[in-house]
């Protein structure tokens, strides 16, 4: 970020007026429902290796989505 000279913004959801929140999740849903937004998968796990899913995320080193399969 710093060598690009980019801004990162963020926010929380719960950080918002309720009835923001809902109109905004909604909004989000169709999103994903549509496919014009897709979730970053970073990792699949298959089940037996579930601990170690979860210590990386545990340890801060996820990228993206961590997926469990069964």
């Amino acid at each position: 970020m710093l060598l690009k000279g980019i801004d990162l913004l963020g926010f929380q959801f719960g950080d918002l007026d309720p009835e923001l929140y809902r109109q905004h999740r909604a909004e989000l849903a169709a999103l994903l429902a549509d496919g014009t937004v897709r979730p970053h998968i970073g990792t699949r796990y298959p089940l037996a290796e579930t601990a170690a899913a979860l210590r990386l995320v545990a340890d801060g080193r996820a990228v993206g989505k961590v997926l469990i399969e069964p």
